[in-house]
């Protein structure tokens, strides 16, 4: 005879631990708004970057984005991740507060399947090339 266990029990257990990888992964998490503006990051995106989290909700990702990639196009990004749920994973950099440039990788998630509003949640990671 198994033990049924409560929704309610099982939703908060699941609500730690996802509270839990936010805070503990190595993978920078940045929660947007449809104008580009960080709303939210974890600490690995703040150690990545080297900003303060008052600093980071100053700023729009796209000012994270060296010049160089000019030809990078968030709007097709936004669109594949509002038609789909989630983006292909792409190659880029993001300039740390000191200046100097980190090559990443970077995938997009939908905010919430059931709002189209245009949040998104970007994984971010170290890349070594």
């Amino acid at each position: 005879v198994s033990n049924p266990v409560s929704r309610p029990k099982i939703r908060n257990s699941a609500l730690k631990f996802i509270i839990r990888i936010f805070e503990k992964t190595d993978a920078g998490l940045v929660f947007i708004d449809e104008r580009g503006q960080v709303q939210d990051v974890n600490p690995a995106f703040l150690e990545m970057t080297g900003y303060s989290a008052g600093e980071i909700r100053d700023l729009t990702y796209h000012q994270l984005i060296p010049g160089k990639w000019d030809t990078f196009n968030p709007d097709s990004l936004r669109s594949q991740v509002l038609s789909t749920g989630y983006s292909d994973e792409y190659a880029l950099e993001y300039v740390h507060k000191n200046g100097m440039v980190i090559p990443i990788t970077i995938r997009a998630v939908a905010g919430d399947d059931h709002d189209r509003t245009g949040c998104i949640w970007f994984f971010i990671r170290r890349s070594s090339r």
